[in-house]
């Protein structure tokens, strides 16, 4: 029976370098989030001809797309190639003797003003979305909102931070999540990504140095309350939300800018699920494999109590040898 092997596949500026990397390479790996911050990759290789420091020495902007290969994998003759994406060299790091290079890289837009450029304004009566497309036009990237979630929202102050940072804060308080993939600006629901079917099913003996870890006292809410000033009536108000099944002994407390009920009970129940998803984390590794991305839900066995549907925040593919270390938390219920 064949080998089976897995390698990166590295496109440097648009030149295939793969063969050049084959004895000089040391690791790679590709990290894939759900939300909140860019996919990365690293790269990490031996650089005994100093080619790197001269020649190929890597500079401000330059492209690198990389894919993961795999070969014989669950049996000979499964091939299969796995697209990790396009990505924007962002730090390089040489050490020596031996030398050294450690390449990071992110997956941003080319487009750097969406990242970088500060902006002050107001939005007024825009739906999420609209805002969201909006900025994506500015910066000539595309948009994909994947959510039934679209809340309207009456007014929202951008004060002197940049397009990305504004945008991911509005779509964290509405409990809808961002993600930025190949040029795209990709903004979804995560509950319904919970409530998705799952794509495989994970005992704890397939795992290595895994780590559970429940919060027992920043989570665990039963419900919460907001209390916000309306603009209408001019008071104070309040909305409290519990859970269904839960008695409501430990209630999230929340002030937040407010203009309507409805928008009460959406960014109340968004901070009570970005309070809650952190009571059951799990992490761990796994062999590696293609059939994995993040943003997905898992079904994972032998945890007692603890067993049940997970969510994969974040998985990091490492090559050589192949593994992917997996962080996920427990799918939340019932909100």
């Amino acid at each position: 029976m064949k080998t089976r092997r897995a390698n990166p596949i590295i496109y440097y500026e648009g030149t295939n370098i793969t063969k050049n990397l084959e004895k000089e390479i040391k690791s790679f790996s590709f990290t894939d989030v759900a939300s909140g911050s860019s996919d990365t990759i690293q790269l990490k290789v031996h650089d005994i001809t100093k080619k790197w420091l001269t020649d190929w020495a890597p500079k401000k902007g330059d492209v690198i797309t990389a894919a993961i290969e795999v070969e014989n994998w669950n049996g000979e003759g499964d091939n299969r190639t796995f697209n990790c994406g396009q990505f924007i060299v962002d730090r390089p790091r040489y050490r020596g003797r031996p030398i050294e290079l450690s390449l990071n890289a992110a997956a941003l837009p080319n487009n750097t003003s969406f990242t970088t450029t500060e902006k002050s304004r107001t939005w007024n009566k825009a739906t999420l979305e609209k805002i969201a497309q909006k900025i994506s036009a500015e910066n000539n990237l595309n948009l994909v909102f994947d959510s039934s979630l679209n809340p309207k929202i009456e007014y929202v102050e951008q004060s002197e931070v940049s397009d990305k940072v504004f945008l991911n804060d509005l779509c964290t308080r509405y409990g809808v999540v961002m993600k930025i993939y190949k040029e795209k600006i990709v903004l979804y629901n995560e509950k319904e990504y919970e409530e998705k079917s799952t794509a495989t099913t994970i005992d704890e003996s397939e795992l290595e140095d895994w780590d559970l870890d429940p919060n027992l006292t920043d989570s665990g809410y039963d419900g919460v309350t907001i209390t916000y000033f309306d603009p209408t009536t001019e008071e104070r108000k309040k909305y409290t939300f519990t859970i269904p099944g839960e008695e409501g002994k430990k209630i999230l407390k929340v002030n937040d800018l407010v203009f309507s009920l409805s928008e009460a009970e959406t960014k109340a129940k968004a901070a009570l699920r970005s309070k809650n998803k952190s009571e059951i984390i799990l992490k761990g590794k796994l062999s590696g494999g293609t059939f994995l991305i993040a943003g997905s839900t898992v079904d994972i066995t032998g945890f007692g109590e603890y067993s049940g549907k997970y969510y994969i925040d974040r998985i990091t593919h490492t090559v050589k040898p192949y593994k992917m270390g997996l962080e996920m938390h427990k799918v939340l219920e019932g909100y």
